[in-house]
């Protein structure tokens, strides 16, 4: 079975792209980022036992974020298709 038909990995992915939305809209309201934001939420994620499946849609999400940021793309997480932009990026690796 793929990652991406494990409905706890999918609620990772998906709340990854929460965050990110969150995060984006933080920076932009205050004009600064606040350091630490990720390790909090993985943190929290650690000590409330966050299924692993959980996790690692939510490391992937983010993972594929910052590729995609990092080759020069702008991705808006807001619209950004999360999952479609995991499984390319798991198609590539195969």
């Amino acid at each position: 079975m793929s990652l991406t038909n494990n409905r706890l990995y999918l609620n990772g992915a998906i709340s990854a792209r929460a965050f990110l939305c969150r995060t984006r809209s933080d920076m932009q309201t205050h004009g600064q980022r606040r350091l630490g934001m990720l390790r909090e939420q993985l943190t929290y994620f650690s000590e409330h036992a966050y299924p692993q499946a959980f996790v690692k849609g939510f490391i992937d999400a983010i993972d594929a974020y910052l590729s995609m940021s990092l080759g020069g793309s702008d991705v808006d997480p807001r619209t950004w298709e999360v999952l479609a932009a995991i499984e390319r990026r798991q198609i590539t690796a195969a």
